[in-house]
């Protein structure tokens, strides 16, 4: 169900106090996560539909580049969002795993996601973008012409990424493995 304009408008306006107090009125007493914060300060307040999801640490032995397609992939659900929700994620309060990247938050912007709420870390914050800019400035002191960067076919969010950057693309390279 997706929010009308005008809804969006009174929504934004109502105060996160006069929210709680309706959800307490309905019996909803423990529902929001414990240290959500913006990641700059001062940034308007956003109004959506929510797209919910608990983040569980993967166990080593199954977070394989296999288990990425899961139906229950973070990758999975990310394609599941629907335009202009936003997506809130329970991490259950775990700070020392990272929940999302630059190229699976790129991903989430290309979907036309309005926004991330989560009580967890995402990863990076910007270290994707600054890697290719201090590979840039490397490049260009040496003189060099042109950054490429090969990535598998497989990893569309990872092309999104790279587009937002700027990258072209511009070549379709094929392996052959030699056996020794």
């Amino acid at each position: 169900m997706s929010l009308t304009s005008e809804a969006i408008a009174t929504l934004s306006r109502v105060t996160t106090a006069t929210i709680t107090t309706v959800l307490l009125k309905k019996g909803l007493r423990n529902v929001w996560l414990r240290g959500a914060r913006p990641l700059r300060p001062g940034q308007k307040r956003l109004v959506g539909s929510a797209f919910t999801l608990r983040f569980v640490p993967a166990r080593e032995d199954l977070a394989t580049p296999e288990s990425w397609s899961s139906p229950i992939s973070t990758r999975t659900a990310i394609e599941a969002m629907p335009e202009g929700c936003i997506a809130v994620v329970d991490a259950m309060g775990i700070t020392d795993a990272g929940i999302f990247g630059d190229i699976l938050c790129a991903r989430m912007v290309k979907r036309g996601v309005t926004a991330l709420v989560t009580d967890g870390e995402a990863r990076q914050l910007g270290v994707g973008r600054a890697l290719v800019k201090a590979a840039a400035e490397l490049a260009r002191t040496a003189k060099c012409e042109r950054l490429f960067v090969r990535s598998d076919r497989r990893r569309s969010e990872s092309h999104d990424f790279y587009r937002m950057l700027g990258f072209d693309e511009v070549n379709l390279t094929f392996d052959l493995p030699l056996e020794p």
